[in-house]
């Protein structure tokens, strides 16, 4: 009995905490789906609520939440318009909660009450945003260095080994190589055109093909790889060789010159 009590007080307690994120939420509550709304507008400081269930064959948006249910419209496959529909508060605990908040161009989303609950107590989305902004600040001071083909190479390569035959578009690669902030660069449109001659010069070689507005490695690839790899050991052989002989070429003049000063 006391574990039935146990069980029913955490119940209890569970739905009043899912309930009150909710309701802290709902004071900026969006009534569109998330798919519609324009999540680049710096204007934006909006929630979208959404319960599922484990499986995720439904969902279900919230628009109002009383004491006696939550009300919104609910989606599936076959209702991509959606319909009214109600959720009673008995539901909470044993459903899925996803928290959207979209502000300032930035989407935040929380699938736990607590989590949520202290981040916009402390307005993280502010503090995220501020930082974003210094970053991206000292970021536009940065030269960013261009790799060379072989870098841009090695990087399919390296893919290729992570998932079959990947392919990369120009945007994909300067992700890899910059990070997103490249985006907001002041120089981003020089280093598009760049890293687009890049791959058009090595599918015009033959290591890459092109696809679309995308790119994929060839085997070809593989081989030029190890090809480069052999001339750049056999580079470095020659001149730690140079370099030994210049010590023995420095030992022997030392060498004669003791001998003459004798």
């Amino acid at each position: 009995m006391l574990g039935a009590m146990g069980s029913g007080g955490v119940a209890v307690l569970v739905r009043y905490w899912k309930s009150y994120a909710l309701k802290r939420s709902m004071r900026r509550v969006e009534k569109r789906r998330a798919d519609v709304i324009d999540l680049g507008d710096p204007a934006n400081n909006v929630f979208t609520l959404r319960l599922s269930d484990d499986a995720g064959t439904w969902n279900f948006n919230f628009h109002k939440l009383t004491e006696r249910a939550a009300e919104g419209l609910a989606f599936n496959d076959n209702l991509s318009t959606g319909c009214r529909y109600c959720v009673l508060p008995r539901v909470f605990p044993d459903a899925q909660v996803l928290i959207e908040h979209h502000y300032r161009g930035y989407t935040i989303s929380y699938t736990s009450p607590t989590k949520f609950l202290i981040l916009d107590s402390i307005h993280y989305p502010w503090i995220m945003r501020q930082f974003n902004r210094i970053a991206q600040a000292l970021f536009n001071q940065r030269r960013l260095a261009r790799k060379d083909r072989i870098t841009v190479l090695r990087l399919f390569a390296n893919k290729a080994l992570e998932k079959k035959r990947p392919k990369l578009s120009v945007y994909s690669v300067m992700n890899e190589v910059y990070g997103m902030r490249w985006v907001f660069h002041p120089r981003n449109s020089a280093l598009e055109s760049y890293y687009q001659l890049i791959l058009e010069s090595l599918a015009h070689t033959g290591d890459l093909k092109e696809n679309g507005h995308a790119f994929e490695i060839t085997p070809k690839a593989f081989a030029t790889l190890a090809q480069y790899e052999e001339e750049n050991r056999r580079h470095k052989d020659i001149h730690n060789a140079q370099i030994l002989l210049v010590i023995l070429t420095g030992a022997l003049a030392i060498t004669s010159l003791g001998q003459l000063l004798r």
